[in-house]
This record gives C-alpha cells, structure tokens and sequence, in this order.
C-alpha cells in the first residue's frame, strides 16, 4: 500500500502544502474551518505523520509525554485534558503514560526517554526518588507536577498542600466547629500529598490552640467513595461526636455526603463537608460541595510553558513554581 504524503493530502483538501503542513504540527494560527478541512482529508486519505522523519529534520518530535498515576483518577483525567490543550495552542502533541502509581511503572517511563517519541516529560511522581529523578532529567527536559519531592535540577509546579490544608481546616473551625474528622489518606503506605495535608490540618487547631485527635484522623483503602462510606460509618458508629469533615479529595468526600444522609445528618447544618480538586463535579452534587480548587488550568500553563522552555534549550536552575490556591465555598459548607 503506498505510503500517504501531506502533497497527497493537500491536493485532497485543495490547499496548500504549508497549510497541511501547519495542521499537521498543530500550529495555532491556522483558521479553525481551514483545520477542519485539512483533518477531514487526513481520516479519509488515512495519512500518518512520519515522526522519525520529522525528528531527524528538525531534531524534535513536537510531542511532549505525560505521566500520571491514571487517568480512571477524575483529577488526573481533568488535568490530562487541560495540558493537552495547553501543549496544542501551543503546537504540541501529548502522549499519555499510565504508572499505575507503582515504582515499576514510573522508572519505565523514565527509562523510555531514549525512544525518541517525545521531546520531554512532565511527570507526576508517587514512588520514584528524587534522585532517580535527577539522574535522567539531567539529560532529557523534564518537569514534575504535584506534591513529591523534586530534585533541585528540575522545575516543579505544585501547590502547597500544607498551606491549603491550613485554610480549609480554618474555614470550618472559624464557624465554632471543633469536632472535625481529615477523611481520606492512605491505610497503606502514605503519600506525600496526605501527609501534608494532614500536617496542615493538625497546624490549623494549633494556631488556635487546640489539639487535633488521632482518633479523628480516618484512612480508608481506596480513595474512592465507597471506601469513604464506609469507614465513616464505621466511625460514626463508634459514637464520636462529629461536626465537621476535611475530605483529602472529592471522590471520598461524594462516600462521606451519603454516609451522613443514611444516618439522618444535615449537611451542613449538622455536620459541615469539604473536598479537593474542585472536580466538575462537585458543584453539582447534593448539597454542593466546597472545595480546594488547586487551579489546575495554571498548573497545565505553567508546565507547559517550562518544559517547552527547557526543549528549546533553557539552562538555568530548576525552579520550584507554587500555584496559588483557594477555597471554592458551596453548599456543604454553609457557602452561598
């Protein structure tokens, strides 16, 4: 079967080789109805790029790799789609890798650096070290997003999960809340972004002068919300008195509104609930959820636009770049 060229595909579509050409590696500046017609003929002719030809011309791939646990995870799906569309107004493709959250899965994509199927990474790290990090990021453009320690080599952006901890926690408290759960962190071996925010839930009733309760600190086995129903029921059969719930993520928090309503509890009236992500979902829950909105559309930007940097041959230190957060305040928590 002959091979499909983009000359092919310009005179299918009836324009020029640059316009082929300008579709093909996602420049912005192309008319969207001009795009269209030249994608048109792209699915109807079958045509392929050849991205080993167009490495060895221009040394790049126009490709950028992202690595995240998985994308069945509602955030990492949302902030799949938000660099995606980020990499493409800036005329970049993105391949997608799925670690599992395992060491096997992220040292694989590490190691896959040499395969010349992307220019460089961003990478959302949960098992691999820092140093391992390091040593394959000194070669190859590299940039970490999300809690995990990053070599100092390497730009970082991140949120700083103590901090947003702190706040929503004093959201509640600053109500006359006292009795408040953290729901949600790992049974079994603890990341680094539950431990920080469960730092920064214990900081908040030391600020005022209170202590927090181990006791009130519930781990479930999958941040899911039936793993949150669940264990918040088993809590609250326990008798302990419960006005407030700091969810480490909105998934458990969706299981911690249902366990509330089967036991007859008024949210927020009798007990206040609060999530994280501000997932699409949230406002549209019943009451709707208050959130830690970690701006994930500047998290995506901010990404994007250092890696593109570092491709194009930046040598200065590795940043660390914190995004701004803030509480999105529902009905859960007595918001508007």
């Amino acid at each position: 079967m002959t091979r499909v060229r983009l000359k092919d595909v310009a005179e299918h579509a009836g324009v020029s080789l640059k316009t082929v050409s300008n579709v093909v590696n996602s420049h912005p500046h192309v008319k969207p109805e001009m795009r269209q017609k030249v994608l048109t003929s792209i699915d109807l002719l079958g045509y392929r790029p050849n991205i080993t030809a167009r490495r060895l011309a221009t040394g790049r791939t126009k490709t950028l790799a992202l690595a995240v646990s998985g994308i069945s995870i509602p955030y990492f799906a949302e902030l799949s789609e938000r660099i995606y569309k980020q990499a493409a107004a800036r005329g970049y493709n993105v391949l997608l890798a799925q670690t599992g959250d395992t060491l096997e899965g992220e040292l694989a994509v590490l190691n896959n650096q040499e395969t010349g199927l992307y220019d460089g990474l961003i990478f959302h790290p949960g098992q691999v070290t820092a140093d391992e990090i390091e040593k394959r990021a000194s070669v190859f453009p590299c940039v970490i997003i999300g809690e995990s320690n990053a070599p100092p080599t390497v730009d970082h952006v991140f949120i700083d999960n103590y901090q947003a901890a702190k706040d929503v926690t004093e959201h509640l408290l600053a109500q006359g809340r006292k009795n408040l759960l953290f729901v949600g962190y790992e049974s079994q071996h603890i990341t680094m972004t539950s431990m920080q925010r469960l730092m920064g839930f214990r900081q908040a009733f030391l600020d005022r002068g209170l202590t927090s309760d181990p006791n009130r600190e519930i781990a479930i086995a999958h941040s899911r919300p039936d793993s949150a129903f669940e264990a918040l029921l088993a809590t609250l059969e326990t008798g302990i008195p419960v006005d407030g719930i700091i969810c480490r993520d909105d998934l458990p928090a969706m299981g911690v509104l249902r366990a509330l309503a089967s036991k007859g509890l008024r949210v927020p009236q009798d007990v206040a609930v609060t999530g994280w992500d501000n997932l699409s979902t949230s406002a549209f829950l019943v009451p709707s959820l208050t959130s830690v909105d970690p701006n994930s559309d500047e998290i995506a930007a901010q990404a994007v636009d250092q890696l593109i940097a570092r491709i194009e041959g930046d040598q200065s230190p590795g940043r660390p770049i914190v995004i701004p957060h803030k509480i999105i305040n529902r009905e859960s928590s007595a918001g508007e």
